[in-house]
């Protein structure tokens, strides 16, 4: 059996649930892991749920192992467009989160890492209700310094190498979404966009690193021809996506001093 290895983001081929007018209706991608469990463990990191609302404009695959194997590293969480949409729920917020040196509370794309796989093909439409439920920034009184940390808390999301419009509510990196705020990402790929492994993650300057290395981040996989070739088709897909968290001593992280010193 063929086999295809994705190191940088993350698909998944098994079986999957659309979600259609609130129902849910289980259906079979491709024949593959027909009656495969849901892994539990990755690298010693239990997988989070995924804390998103179902959508008539979206599929979604659960956290599984491309082998169906219970102790298998699992190909996290995707969801896929459906008809040239992908219509989802996103949040941010101060998660509590077991990894292998003990408990963290981390800032997290709904509440997993990495983030929920994202997977389109080019011409689709990406519309994403992103809440922003992170506390009260601690110097939201003070000035803002260009290109000084500050108000970790605040955020939004970019998608990393996608080929569209950096505007208004598209993939805007000037967005300042804030604590309990929301806001509605409307994001078109083009009819010609290539294919490719892409990702996405919060880019508000002055917290960006602090989100980021928090593992606030996911995978973005836009199709292409090629995975129309049935050799391609049929071949599993293993997907690593790397992560090392940095939480705060007690609690979140609210300095880059242990992400780098800024003194240096």
């Amino acid at each position: 059996m063929g086999y295809k290895n994705n190191t940088e983001h993350l698909p998944r081929r098994g079986t999957a649930f659309r979600h259609v007018e609130g129902d849910h209706i289980m259906i079979t991608r491709r024949g593959l892991l027909k009656g495969s469990a849901a892994a539990t463990v990755a690298a010693g990191i239990a997988p989070m749920p995924w804390l998103v609302s179902p959508s008539n404009a979206m599929e979604t695959i659960a956290s599984q192992s491309p082998i169906g194997i219970t102790d298998d590293l699992p190909n996290p969480m995707e969801i896929h467009s459906v008809d040239g949409r992908l219509k989802a729920d996103f949040f941010m917020d101060a998660s509590d989160y077991s990894l292998p040196s003990g408990p963290a509370k981390l800032r997290i794309f709904n509440a997993s890492i990495p983030g929920p796989t994202i997977r389109m093909k080019p011409g689709d439409t990406l519309e994403l209700a992103f809440e922003n439920r992170m506390p009260p920034n601690k110097d939201a009184g003070e000035d803002v310094v260009t290109n000084v940390p500050n108000r970790f808390n605040t955020t939004n999301v970019h998608y990393h190498g996608f080929h569209v419009s950096p505007r208004g509510n598209s993939d805007n990196v000037y967005l300042q979404i804030e604590p309990g705020q929301s806001f509605n990402y409307v994001v078109k790929l083009p009819v010609d966009h290539p294919a490719g492994n892409y990702w996405y993650h919060p880019h508000r300057h002055g917290s960006v690193s602090a989100q980021v290395a928090s593992g606030a981040a996911g995978m973005a996989i836009i199709g292409g021809t090629l995975d129309e070739v049935p050799e391609i088709a049929a071949a599993l897909e293993r997907v690593l996506v790397l992560q090392a968290p940095i939480p705060g001593i007690d609690g979140l992280l609210e300095s880059e001093k242990p992400i780098w010193p800024l003194d240096a």
